[in-house]
This record gives C-alpha cells, structure tokens and sequence, in this order.
C-alpha cells in the first residue's frame, strides 16, 4: 500500500496527493472537494489523505467511504464495476464525491445495515460471491461479488469512514451455475438410462451410482456410495474385469469385457464398458445381457439341431434318390426286353397268331408302357430331387413347340372321344427355356387335362400374349375340376386329387411336381386354377426371350 508524506502535502498544496497517472488521480487531483463534506485537500486529515492516497494507488478495486455521509471515492480498478455507459445512464464519475446512500440506492437495502455495523460498531464483514444485483448501464445488471468491508480509522483513533474491497465474480459465478446445471443435466441423463452406471475413485471406491444399478445388483445407493468395488463384489476379484479396471485406471485407456458374475445373491452375464476419468479413477457402464446370451445360445442350439436334421434328411434324400434310380433302371431293362418279344410276337417271327392273340399283345403293350412312363417320371422326379437335372437354355419359338405337342397328342385325344383344339400364336414369339424340358412340361399338362376329362369334352392350349417380360401358355380342359382347398396340393409330389381304393386313373402323382419344379429351374413357373364341375386351366409361365 502506498503512503504519503502527510506533512510534505501540507507544506506545499497537494503537490505529492494522488500523484499517479491514472484517470482517477487526475480526477482526485482536479476535483472540487470543497463542495463536498470532507472540504478541500489542504484540510484532509492525514489518516484520510493516507487511505486516500493509498487506494488510488492500488491495483485492487477499492472503494472509500469517509465521514458521517460516506463521501465516496475509488480507483481505477474499481471503476469498471459501475458499468461502461456514458452520459445521462453513466454511473461514473457521477460516484466520484457523491453520499454513498444518495448513490447505492439500488442496492442501499443490503448494503446500508452492513455499512452501518461497521461504522458504529467496527465490524469488518466479508462475503463470497454474493448475488447482489446492481443498476449500471441503463438496466439491473444481475450481478455477483466478493467484498469486504473494513472501518478505517481517522486521527482520534474513532472510525472515520469504511473501506470497500470489491472483486465482481458474475463471469465466474455463471461458469460454476453453467457447469452445475450441466453436471445435473448429465446426472440426469445417467439417472434415468437403461444401463447400470457407476464412478469409482483411484482407489476403487464407489462415488455414485444411477437408478439401474441400484435395481440391477439390489444394494441400497447409500450402502453402496464410500465402499470399494471388491467389498460390494468380492467375486469380482481376479476375474478378467479386474484386470480391465486396473488397466484402465493405470493406462488411462477405454476397455470392453462381457463377464459372468455370480455370488450368493447374483447371476449376472453384462457387456461391460470402462473409460478412465479425470480423477483418475473409472466410470463403467454395463447392461444385463443374460436374456440375451441364453436365447442366443438356444438359437445356437437350435441352428446345431436344423443343419444336424438338413444333413441327416439330405442324406435320406440323396439315398431315396439313388434308391429310386438304381430300382428304376432295374425295372426298365426287364421292361423293354417285355416290348421287344411283344413286338417280334406281334410281326408273327416266331410264328402266326390269332386276332385274339394280337389283341392280348396290345394290351400288353399298353400296359407295358404305361409302366414305362411312370418309371421314367419316379427317375425324372429322383434326378429333379437330388438337384442332378442340367438346363440348356435357348430361345425357342413357343408356336413351334405348341404345334410339335399337339400333333403327337391328338391321335390320343381323338381315341378318348375328346376335342383337341390347338390356338395358334404369333410366330416370333420366342421363350428361354429347355427344349426337351419344355416338351416334357406340355406333355405332363396336356396328358394331366386329358386324362382328366370325360368323354365328349374339351381339351384346348392357347399362348396368352401381353406387353410382361414373360410368355404365358394356358391348358384348359372341361374335366371334373379340382376343390380350392386341394388346389395346391396337386403340386406335392405323388399326390393324386381321386386318391383312394375307388380311383380310376393311373399314375403315381408325379407329372405336375415335375412339371412346376422344371419350370421354376428355367425362371418360370406352372399354376392352377379350377371350380368343381367346370374344369381347370394350369398356367405355364416363361421369361420371354
């Protein structure tokens, strides 16, 4: 603190009084103190002229009140507390010599009592950070300060007037406000998650602990906050999340772990994730994943037990399938060596025979070669089956191959006592397929509708143009119809719709499986429709080319 030679300053004027630089000695040196209580400088008291004097030259804010009306003045570094406005608003230097209850009438309820202890009682009071809001600028500054308020006394050793010290603390006060309410907002945040969160210190000691990890472990949060990790769960010492934690708080790294933890109380499996804090101490956040790795596990279980049964039925299936070749194969070649004796019979080679005689060997024949046909369609459906069918995609002209099918089917048509009627399609309509799986495809459908279909009535096949990427080709037939609840099923491999003791067709209910599993391995598909009494149409369907 600066002094001043009292004695000098009488001698000569008030050359040596607030001789700084400063705006606030100049205006010290300048003003009129004889208008005010305290009279002019060569007046002063030298308690007054020393504290004067010595807070002009300070670098801390102060403010001194003198006399029985507190004549105010201060220094540089208090002026910017009375705000940075100029003229009518401004609050400096209207201060500078004024009363201090004529000015701090804004603030004169609070600070009026605790000027006043200190002036007739001595008190020296001090607060921290006291919101105290102030006018300057033209408005009520919310405001915040730490001061000090100390009697100074004059020559007689009586209290001759109170000095201010006065830091304003708003900017660091909002900081500390803005930091607390993000702090609760995060706690917040914390409190209400679906996680178990929970803050340890370097030592290991519980500092807080949110609402799930109360719930999730049972322990109270007042019995859980100040005790250590190892003594809430001693099961977790020398498992992989001790080590976690300890390399975490050692190397200040984010670590993850999935740990079972069981004691007498607990069967937990969490995901569990630990990042160092600033404290050097670790913040965890861990969620219950028990539900979640037992139905992984029956998934796994599960999964194990489908590929076990795929393998197993894959293995049944490639066995049926050879079955079904080797017994086919086997049947066929007793088969047409009962064709070719029936033929040689039939061109009399090993002799004349009766009209009765040859009427017995077409019979035969027949019925050798439905036998035939349906050998073949078991070892079709074997070889579809086992996946072993190879397609030779090409563009084919669908009118072709209609009319190729039709003339070899009409003979039979007309031996059944059937019309067969053939629509023709343009000539350049071209689908992608297989030829011979194509043919055999028509063959099934329009052998299916014929068979099917009594005496006197229609068999008809149409193609079905429109502007799609696929070429439609329609079998529709005047038979006995199928039920709606039976329509898919006619699709099932040896299902037959007049299945039982009284049916009158032969075959085994391969035709329309093969027929729709060929069409799906060219990109297509075969589909039925029908009403009981009236026919039904299956749909052939085939990328255009």
């Amino acid at each position: 603190m600066a002094t001043v030679d009292h004695n000098r300053i009488h001698e000569d004027g008030t050359q040596h009084l607030f001789a700084g630089t400063g705006e606030m000695a100049r205006r010290c040196r300048e003003f009129d103190w004889g208008s005010t209580p305290l009279g002019p400088l060569a007046k002063w008291s030298r308690a007054l002229s020393t504290m004067a004097d010595a807070v002009i030259a300070s670098r801390a804010p102060m403010l001194l009140m003198w006399g029985p009306s507190l004549v105010q003045l201060y220094n540089d570094a208090f002026r910017p507390s009375l705000g940075s406005a100029h003229g009518p608003m401004a609050r400096h230097p209207r201060a500078f010599g004024m009363a201090a209850r004529d000015f701090w009438t804004d603030t004169w309820n609070v600070v009026g009592p605790q000027l006043d202890g200190v002036m007739t009682r001595g008190e020296s009071v001090w607060f921290e950070n006291l919101h105290l809001p102030i006018e300057r600028d033209g408005r009520l500054d919310d405001a915040w300060w730490t001061y000090s308020f100390s009697p100074v006394h004059d020559d007689t050793g009586r209290i001759g007037g109170v000095l201010l010290v006065c830091i304003e603390t708003t900017e660091a006060v909002r900081v500390r406000m803005a930091l607390e309410q993000e702090r609760a907002r995060y706690f917040g945040v914390l409190e209400a998650m679906a996680d178990a969160h929970v803050v340890l210190d370097h030592e290991f000691r519980v500092l807080s602990a949110n609402r799930a990890m109360v719930r999730n472990v049972g322990i109270p949060r007042d019995q859980m906050i100040g005790r250590t990790l190892w003594e809430l769960f001693p099961g977790l010492l020398g498992t992989r999340s001790e080590a976690v934690l300890r390399r975490v708080m050692t190397d200040r790294v984010e670590e993850h772990v999935t740990e079972r933890y069981r004691d007498s109380r607990l069967d937990i499996i969490a995901d569990v994730d630990v990042y160092p804090t600033q404290e050097h101490g670790a913040a965890i956040f861990w969620r219950d994943v028990g539900e979640r790795v037992r139905v992984d596990e029956a998934r796994e279980r599960a999964l194990a037990e489908a590929q076990a049964a795929r393998a197993a039925a894959e293995s049944a299936s490639r066995a049926k399938a050879d079955f079904l070749a080797v017994m086919s194969h086997e049947l066929r070649t007793p088969l047409n060596a009962i064709s070719g004796y029936v033929e040689l019979l039939a061109h009399e080679v090993h002799g004349p025979i009766t009209p009765k005689q040859r009427t017995a060997l077409e019979r035969i024949q027949r019925n050798q070669e439905q036998l035939l046909d349906l050998i073949n369609a078991v070892l079709s459906f074997a070889r579809i089956d086992s996946g072993a069918v190879r397609y030779d995609v090409d563009a084919l002209s669908i009118a072709d191959e209609l009319a190729a099918c039709a003339a070899m089917l009409r003979p039979e048509a007309r031996r059944q006592g059937l019309t067969f009627s053939c629509i023709p399609c343009s000539a350049d309509l071209r689908v992608r397929a297989d030829p011979e799986k194509l043919r055999q495809i028509l063959r099934n459908l329009l052998g299916n509708a014929m068979k099917f279909t009594e005496r006197g009535g229609e068999v008809r096949v149409e193609c079905v143009e429109d502007d799609s990427d696929v070429v439609r080709v329609r079998v529709r037939d005047t038979g006995r119809g199928i039920a709606p609840e039976r329509l898919e099923s006619v699709f099932q491999p040896f299902v037959q719709v007049d299945s039982g003791r009284t049916r009158v067709h032969h075959g085994v209910g391969l035709g329309l499986a093969i027929s729709r599993a060929l069409a799906r391995g060219m990109g297509g598909d075969v589909t039925a429709s029908s009403e009981l009494g009236k026919g039904s149409i299956f749909e052939l369907t085939l990328p255009r080319a």
